[in-house]
């Protein structure tokens, strides 16, 4: 595990202070980017859009969000458009425990927001309704 790595909490703590509005590519890694398609500079918008998502999920009982920190990727789909996604990721193993997307890209499932996780069914299929909305991925954590 990275050291420096921050937990969910302390991420949306900084979020939450401004610490990472701003175009700089080293501010955006800090957020959490990882992999990307898009122009850097489209990332601070996209960081802004993430973080007010996981705002809504990061009091569910699915997971710890002093115990876990969030990765952020922008695919690039065989079939489809560029699209976002997020991680939450167990800071002690570094084990994905969920993966979510708000707005799919893929072509069989554009614009759907899911939600895939580890331990409920190893990634295999969503775990929210299809064709999800993000407010079913929102009510998939907080019941």
């Amino acid at each position: 595990m990275d050291k420096n790595r921050r937990t969910m909490c302390e991420s949306i703590q900084m979020f939450n202070q401004g610490k990472f509005d701003s175009v700089d590519l080293d501010v955006q890694i800090e957020a959490g980017w990882v992999d990307w398609f898009c122009r850097d500079s489209s990332l601070r918008a996209k960081t802004k859009k993430l973080y007010q998502k996981i705002k809504q999920i990061a009091d569910s009982k699915k997971f710890d969000k002093n115990k876990v920190y969030v990765l952020f990727k922008n695919n690039c789909p065989m079939n489809g458009i560029l699209y976002d996604s997020f991680s939450i990721v167990d800071i002690e193993t570094d084990d994905v425990l969920f993966w979510i997307t708000p707005s799919n890209g893929c072509s069989n499932s554009r614009g759907w927001s899911e939600v895939y996780g580890k331990n409920e069914n190893n990634f295999e299929d969503p775990l929210n309704s299809q064709p999800g909305k993000w407010k079913d991925v929102v009510k998939f954590f907080m019941n």
